[in-house]
């Protein structure tokens, strides 16, 4: 597995406690009506548990229900699809569509999300949605809009009503804010259209989530990585601070944070304790 960041990482790994129980799923992002199960979050999110691939599965004998839930796309074509100045450029090969599928394919991994690659593509979106809805079998889309274009909330709008696209990721306005109008424009496009924020940010902004979720009471909220935690910083902190979010209906963990905050190499074991604290915060 490949870190979160990295092209068409694997987010599927276990934290083993000895106990087995089954997969407490919550609607999160959802692919097109036709397809059952829903694209869940079964892997990382509010209500959820891990689980290596291919080796456990539920009370019957089908096998568990696997979903990747933040790959970074890269597409071959830089004339279709403009790379930023000085992008973050995966090896040869790796980290295409076509990559992404033999990684599912040998991790016994059904959907993805594909979460935009603002490292390669910034505010250009069209790689992302134009692969979500090309590829709407297996993968939905999450893009970054600018909170201060005021055509932002009019470009999401479009992005979900044509391309697949079942989330946004949220950051600051230029202003610093997260609690900033052209953020807020955002996340009320995003309740009307029953689409998912994914917030990324630190636990500073804790009180201008609150904030912001007070206003948008229907609205599914991702905190992205956990408030980016990290084994070499305050994770007591960190763990309150989600903790807090918990207590909110419409919140919902990610737990990809492992690979990103460890400073060991994997199983990242420095991370076991504040991810099992998320999950029985998270969890009924």
């Amino acid at each position: 597995m490949c870190g979160v960041g990295s092209p068409a990482h694997n987010s599927a790994f276990a934290v083993p406690d000895g106990n087995h129980v089954p997969t407490l799923r919550s609607k999160v992002y959802g692919l097109k009506p036709s397809l059952k199960p829903p694209l869940t979050g079964s892997m990382c999110y509010h209500r959820s548990r891990l689980y290596p691939p291919r080796t456990i599965t539920d009370s019957g004998s089908a096998p568990m229900l696997i979903i990747d839930c933040h790959a970074h796309i890269y597409g071959e074509d830089e004339k279709k699809y403009p790379t930023i100045e000085k992008p973050y450029r995966p090896p040869a090969g790796k980290g295409t569509v076509a990559h992404l599928k033999q990684e599912m394919s040998a991790a016994g991994v059904k959907y993805v999300t594909a979460i935009q690659t603002s490292t390669y593509y910034r505010w250009d979106n069209r790689f992302t949605a134009d692969s979500s809805k090309a590829n709407r079998e297996f993968m939905v889309g999450v893009v970054t809009l600018d909170p201060d274009d005021v055509h932002s909330p009019g470009m999401l709008q479009q992005y979900i009503e044509h391309f697949n696209v079942r989330g946004m990721r949220s950051i600051p306005a230029k202003s610093g804010k997260l609690d900033d109008p052209g953020v807020d424009a955002l996340w009320q496009t995003a309740e009307e259209q029953g689409s998912v924020i994914n917030v990324l940010v630190n636990r500073d902004k804790l009180g201008e989530i609150e904030s912001l979720l007070k206003r948008h009471p229907n609205l599914r909220i991702v905190i992205d990585h956990c408030f980016n935690i990290r084994a070499d910083g305050d994770v007591e902190a960190d763990v309150a601070a989600m903790r807090t979010m918990a207590k909110h209906k419409n919140a919902h963990a990610k737990l990809t944070f492992i690979p990103t905050g460890s400073a060991q190499e994997l199983p990242c074991e420095d991370l076991y304790a504040p991810c099992r604290a998320f999950i029985k915060a998270f969890c009924p």
